[in-house]
């Protein structure tokens, strides 16, 4: 019986010490992550697929067609289906409409924060161009940097 009894001490003070070592551990972690200014927020990417939707391609070699049913992980078009400032319908370059990617939250703010840009709407065959594109925010601003009043 002095056995058993023992033997239940001893396992409730194992049991009690290791609890302890491992909260120890975690909090001095903690610490050491919280008190670091250097931690960067990493936003993990997803490897774009080809599309299902099998795009046809011009002479460059360029997909076209409208991305209005590409899913979110797959690639779109190069030249995608838009409808220019005179109401031509074309296409704009994907690489051209989304622009140059941000490296840092900074560069992200001021580009979210710049002025409406005109890109050019082609042919499909990724040459002609026949019209112009605005990327931006249209709702303050129009193309010829003239205030819109949205009531209107």
């Amino acid at each position: 019986m002095k056995i058993r009894s023992a033997l239940k001490k001893s396992s409730f003070l194992l049991f009690v010490l290791t609890g302890f070592i491992v909260g120890v551990g975690v909090y001095a972690g903690a610490e050491q992550i919280s008190s670091r200014n250097d931690i960067k927020a990493v936003i993990p990417q997803q490897e774009k697929v080809e599309s299902h939707l099998n795009f046809p391609k011009n002479e460059l070699g360029e997909t076209y067609g409208s991305a209005k049913d590409v899913l979110p992980n797959e690639k779109d078009p190069d030249l995608m289906e838009a409808m220019g400032v005179n109401g031509n319908i074309g296409y704009v370059r994907a690489k051209d409409l989304k622009g140059e990617e941000p490296k840092t939250i900074e560069e992200a703010l001021a580009q979210n924060n710049s002025k409406p840009r005109e890109i050019n709407v082609y042919k499909s065959d990724g040459k002609t161009v026949i019209d112009k594109f605005i990327v931006g925010n249209l709702q303050d601003e129009n193309r010829y940097g003239e205030t819109i009043d949205p009531s209107k």
